[in-house]
């Protein structure tokens, strides 16, 4: 029996099932009362409890539409009887309900209920109301404010009432200063000797309610020299006993500054503002942090009115208050109050670096050094402000702003995401301003480019490894403003790698997202072909064809952004055909996402696009009759319209307007990107060897080859190869090189000299001496008529034309290769057995003996002439199919039908048609 009472006593917290009968009975409303509102309003006010009865009044703006009448005579007499008796929420409520309504204006007796609610002894039901009575101070009519409100705001600040009822009085006074109905005459008469009575009041709570009123008072004496008479109230608040009263003088010398005359500023404030200074700067409570935290505002004001030794003596008062709270000044236990005073230091170091730049140029190391100060403060709050306001100092310093090169790095190697957050917020901003300067620019990677961007790479790779997913997003939003202020090359060397790993393989979806977008940005701000052409392939190879679905639904909509940045033409070259072979994807929401993006791609298709045209109706009828997933089937059906039915003319001239406006932007980056290529060019860093440039040589010989025969580059205007040699430098030795550097240049055809030339050669030596130049095997030279031109875009097509048309040329003998020391060839020999080439080609290792994967040099092949007329048939073969020609001229023709006429010329004919063989090979690109 024991047992069972203990069991029962352990359910006694056990909540019931359902509700009693009475509490059923209690809160049932008689049906016919539904049809009712007013007689439903007052059934809950006389029976209902708390919570039906704050239902009731905030229904009173719904009942007073509809019956404005019964609710002015029923309803709110009864809610004013119950008031006095009910509980403070209910009193809260009907505070906030009856502002709501008097504010709006509705005629309503409510200032009754209003005083009423004041005179409860509950001070959170008083402070309710009079909060409601500041509130609407402005809506009554001047006759209300000075026959009511005013007589009961200076009987509530008589000394005999509550402590609470004479702070709330000072609000009052507030308000009523700034009634726009009043004059200076009626501020001065019905508000001015009241404010004056409560700065003497006993309690300093008072004391700092009024003063956080004066402003408001000066602002309402307008004009009126009377003004005058609060400041000595004001000066004596500021130097009260009480931290508090003196912490809000100083806010109230900040408020009141609009409103004083120049005299008064220059004659009384900046002294009163200096001897706070004095006096408190190494106090050790809240007047320091105010005073530091209002130091902004008050320089901003008083900067006319001061000297350059004042404002230099402001600017070591501020230094000084941003070191409060060092172990070496301040102890331990008031470091709270310290950190509060440096983080206000903080804050205002946008104002200071202003003033200090205006008034004092030459003492910008001052601020410089309390800027580092604070950018390195031990606490992560400082840092934090500091990386708030970096951009906003960046841009006020102009040219200086270089100086601030270690802070922002250190800010970025940060390991705390808050202020790295804070930081990456407004980085484009930070950027923007060294671009303004010239300190980053987007044509020559500049000294703080390299810097710079290695800071951004070790964030990102901090953030890539925390889990902050978001931070992480808006880091790689903000990089996409480097393609205005880095060279495309160093940020395609350096971040495109990163950032596409992100895209391929990162965890949250919006961060591969926003990496494809970065990338999109990256690609269309590139300078060079080849590495968009490589970025394009990575894209659509590592997303596109991925295994993982996830990877091809982060294509879908890499393709929704595409659509975005790129005009049509672009999109429909590289990405239509990628995008739309998604269609027979297994997964239904790739499927769904091509769904939703096919009226868009419709849009693209203009009529010389056949084949794209194909393949767009291909997957509609895969969609129509094959599709099987019912999501995708709705989908379809719901954008059936705009994927068959006719286009709008709306629809189509804002698409011609859009796309008008993407090739104009695209066609400006165009003629940048040009004039950025041409910049390059002819900034490139050279070497003067005795007053001349050392230039690449043509050949590996120390003779002048033929001007007829080797497009070079040359002062002349004569078109160049975009098979260029790399100019000599002081650094392309090899003793600068790895290992494998080296070896990637020999197998290249490239030998770089082992030392420069000494300066006492003579300028005949410099042109022609192999030895200090870059040599470049004959067999990799372009042979070339005088008066053909090359373009940078030479296609495969181009260069065997180029080929064919050389074979009528007599030159030299090119097979020579004497005096090109330790000569490596990537290559190998038809002669020794065509039926093994391919394989031949596919072992050859790559020469980083730490990978496994074949080598990627290009293949040079070589015949051997004792042997070549043994298989004509087969080497034939290899060259066609090592050209592939789209469209096969006559000398084309003539020149390969000569390769099957059998050998039987003497020695001379065999070189020839080794020469022939030889050029129709592909040429190592140097």
């Amino acid at each position: 029996m024991l047992l069972n009472d203990e069991l029962q006593d352990l359910q006694l917290d056990k909540p019931k099932r359902g509700k009693s009968e009475d509490q059923i009975a209690k809160h049932t409303i008689d049906p016919s009362l539904e049809a009712k509102p007013i007689e439903r309003a007052l059934h809950l006010l006389t029976k209902g409890d708390d919570i039906q009865k704050i239902s009731v009044i905030q229904s009173l703006p719904q009942l007073l539409q509809s019956n404005a009448q019964a609710v002015h005579s029923r309803v709110i007499p009864k809610i004013q009887q119950d008031l006095p008796n009910s509980s403070s929420e209910f009193n809260i409520i009907v505070s906030k309900t009856y502002k709501a309504l008097i504010q709006k204006k509705i005629p309503i007796d409510a200032m009754n209920a209003v005083y009423q609610g004041i005179e409860s002894r509950d001070p959170v039901v008083s402070n309710a109301w009079f909060d409601t009575l500041i509130d609407v101070v402005n809506v009554l009519d001047e006759a209300q404010v000075k026959g009511k409100v005013l007589p009961f705001a200076r009987d509530k600040s008589s000394l005999n009432q509550p402590l609470y009822h004479r702070v709330a009085s000072c609000r009052i006074f507030g308000a009523a200063a700034g009634y726009a109905k009043f004059s200076s005459a009626d501020v001065k008469r019905e508000v001015l000797p009241s404010a004056q009575s409560l700065c003497q009041d006993c309690h300093p709570e008072v004391r700092g309610a009024i003063a956080t009123q004066i402003p408001l008072i000066m602002k309402g004496l307008g004009s009126s020299p009377e003004k005058s008479v609060l400041l000595p109230c004001l000066v004596e608040l500021a130097n009260d006993e009480k931290v508090p009263v003196r912490s809000a003088a100083v806010s109230a010398i900040v408020g009141c500054l609009p409103y004083l005359t120049h005299e008064t500023v220059k004659d009384t404030i900046v002294p009163l503002v200096k001897r706070l200074y004095e006096k408190y700067l190494e106090a050790t409570d809240s007047t320091t942090v105010m005073l530091a935290k209002d130091m902004g505002a008050i320089m901003r004001t008083i900067e006319p009115y001061l000297t350059s030794s004042v404002v230099e003596w402001y600017l070591k008062t501020y230094k000084t208050l941003a070191a409060k709270g060092k172990p070496a000044s301040v102890r331990e236990t008031l470091i709270s109050q310290a950190v509060m005073c440096r983080d206000h230091c903080a804050a205002n170091l946008p104002t200071l670096a202003e003033i200090t730049l205006v008034k004092i140029p030459d003492k910008f190391d001052l601020f410089y050094a309390t800027f580092k100060s604070l950018a390195g403060d031990p606490c992560y709050i400082i840092r934090r402000t500091v990386a708030e306001h970096f951009h906003e100092v960046s841009d006020l310093i102009g040219s200086r702003n270089n100086t601030l090169k270690p802070e922002l790095i250190n800010l970025l190697k940060d390991d705390v995401d808050e202020i790295v957050q804070a930081l990456v917020m407004n980085l484009d901003l930070t950027l923007q301003s060294f671009t303004t300067q010239r300190y980053l620019s987007k044509r020559n990677s500049e000294p703080m480019t390299l810097e710079i961007g290695n800071a951004l790479l070790k964030c990102q790779n901090h953030l890539v490894k925390g889990n902050n997913w978001r931070l992480l997003t808006n880091f790689l939003n903000r990089l996409q403003y480097l393609t205005n202020c880095m060279p495309s090359d160093y940020l395609h060397q350096n971040f495109t790698p990163t950032i596409l790993n992100i895209a391929t393989e990162g965890r949250a979806k919006p961060v591969r997202l926003e990496a494809c977008r970065t990338l999109l940005w990256f690609l269309s701000n590139n300078v060079k072909e080849t590495q968009r052409q490589w970025l394009r392939d990575s894209l659509i190879s590592n997303l596109c064809y991925s295994p993982s679905f996830y990877s091809r639904q982060i294509f879908v909509k890499l393709c929704s952004d595409a659509l975005e940045i790129f005009n049509s033409k672009y999109f429909k070259d590289y990405f239509f055909i990628p995008l739309i072979s998604l269609i027979d994807d297994k997964i239904p929401n790739i499927r769904y996402g091509i769904v939703l993006l096919m009226p868009r791609l419709r849009l693209t298709l203009t009529t010389q696009d056949s084949v794209l045209h194909k393949l767009y109706n291909n997957a509609l009828q895969k969609l129509k009759f094959n599709e099987k997933d019912r999501d995708v089937k709705r989908c379809f059906e719901a954008n059936k319209k705009d994927l068959e039915g006719p286009i709008s003319p709306t629809v189509l001239e804002n698409m011609a307007k859009l796309e008008k406006k993407k090739q104009d932007s695209e066609q400006t980056m165009y003629l940048r990107r040009i004039s950025d290529t041409v910049y390059q060019k002819t900034t490139l860093p050279t070497e003067n060897i005795n007053n001349q440039t050392i230039r690449p040589p043509t050949a590996a010989s120390g003779n002048k080859p033929s001007n007829n025969n080797i497009v070079r580059s040359t002062n002349e205007k004569t078109p160049t190869s975009n098979l260029s040699t790399p100019k000599v430098t002081s650094s392309n030795t090899k003793g600068d090189m790895t290992f494998l550097e080296q070896h990637f240049y020999v197998d290249a055809g490239i030998v770089f000299p082992t030392s420069s030339s000494s300066s006492n050669s003579s300028n005949n030596n410099n042109n022609n001496d192999c030895s200090t130049s870059v040599k470049v095997h004959k067999e990799k030279v372009l042979i070339n008529k005088p008066d053909q031109q090359v373009t940078l875009n030479v296609t495969d097509d181009d260069k065997y034309k180029i080929r064919m048309k050389s074979l009528q040329l007599n030159y030299t003998n090119i097979n020579d290769t004497r005096g090109i020391p330790n000569k490596r060839h990537s290559s190998f020999y038809p002669s020794e057995g065509f039926g093994s080439i391919n394989d031949k080609i596919e072992k050859r290792k790559s020469l980083d003996i730490t990978l496994k994967e074949n080598s990627k040099i290009p293949v040079c092949l070589k015949t051997n002439t004792l042997r070549h007329d043994k298989s004509m048939e087969a080497f034939r073969k290899l060259n066609v199919k090592a050209i592939k020609p789209n469209v096969t001229t006559n000398s084309q023709s003539k020149c390969i039908s000569s390769l099957d006429t059998k050998n039987t010329s003497n020695k001379s004919n065999s070189s020839k048609e080794n020469r022939y063989r030889t050029s129709l090979l592909p040429v190592a690109k140097v």
